[in-house]
């Protein structure tokens, strides 16, 4: 049960800079999000993450070959 003198102004007040701080975080939260998945498509296309030579190294007498 709720108390019979809530005030809903108040509580409003006193709730707002909470509320104002999530939407706060979840802004900064999207940005970041986007950021990141841009960097991460833009540097996809790199020839340095790409190896088409299909050369591999032979395997040393170490490696137990």
């Amino acid at each position: 049960m709720s108390p019979p003198d809530t005030d809903i102004e108040k509580q409003e007040r006193r709730h707002r800079p909470a509320l104002w701080g999530i939407a706060i975080a979840i802004i900064l939260g999207f940005v970041f999000f986007a950021s990141r998945t841009m960097l991460t498509v833009e540097n996809a296309d790199t020839d340095e993450q790409t190896d088409d030579s299909g050369v591999t190294a032979p395997a040393s007498e170490a490696e137990g070959y």
